[in-house]
């Protein structure tokens, strides 16, 4: 009878071992938090204690946390923006071409410059948030078309309260970049539609006379806005 229990004690003893070693491995392959979470509940199953290979976790741990920092410093460098077409915008809206803008420095990831200055995106305006903002919205939608078929797209585009966060000086340039905009929009694809929500009456005034100027045009060329 003690000779059958010390075999099964050794065969329990070698299923453990070998469920220690696969789990080994899996924890190396581990991709992220989940998958070692569910590596450990593996684990419990087969009766292996987490004190057994808790080295080995933090180990996995720490190399997940590596991988999902360096994907996330790849994607961030990788990550292709218009550059020259925000700073084009941006330069549309301000009349200057250093106002505020956006570099891509040496290290290959972007900053911010006010009036030539490097700052950090907590340091600028919210007005300068929300006009870089509209700026990369509208070179987003666009991303990956020819410059001749831009905005040539259906869209249903829904801009609210564009204008509210910007002082008198900036609004006229806000407002002639949302107007250059739509037009560019509309004229583009005649099934396009745009609404623009605003608080402020001077606001949907000088929208409404934009966009009686932009149907205007669109009659002209034949096209409906």
């Amino acid at each position: 009878k003690n000779k059958i229990i010390t075999v099964e004690t050794q065969e329990k003893n070698k299923k453990e071992e070998f469920y220690k070693e696969c789990l080994k491995a899996d924890i190396k392959e581990c991709k992220n938090e989940k998958e070692v979470q569910k590596a450990n509940l593996i684990a419990e199953k087969h009766g292996i204690k987490y004190s057994d290979i808790s080295d080995l976790y933090s180990e996995a741990e720490e190399l997940v946390k590596k991988k999902e920092q360096k994907e996330l410093d790849d994607q961030r460098k990788n990550y292709k923006l218009a550059v020259d077409q925000i700073n084009q915008s941006l330069s549309y809206i301000y009349f200057s071409k250093t106002r505020f803008e956006v570099v891509l420095e040496s290290d290959q990831l972007y900053h911010l410059k006010v009036n030539g200055m490097p700052v950090t995106p907590d340091k600028i305006s919210c007005g300068e948030r929300n006009a870089l903002a509209l700026c990369y919205f509208f070179t987003e939608i666009a991303r990956e078309t020819d410059f001749d078929k831009m905005y040539s797209s259906e869209f249903l585009l829904v801009i609210d309260d564009p204008v509210s966060s910007f002082d008198m000086e900036n609004r006229v340039g806000i407002l002639s970049f949302l107007r250059f905009k739509i037009n560019q929009i509309l004229s583009s694809c005649v099934t396009s539609k745009i609404l623009v929500m605003t608080h402020d009456l001077s606001v949907l005034f000088d929208l409404q006379k934009a966009m009686d100027e932009i149907a205007s045009a669109c009659a002209a060329n034949r096209k409906n806005a």
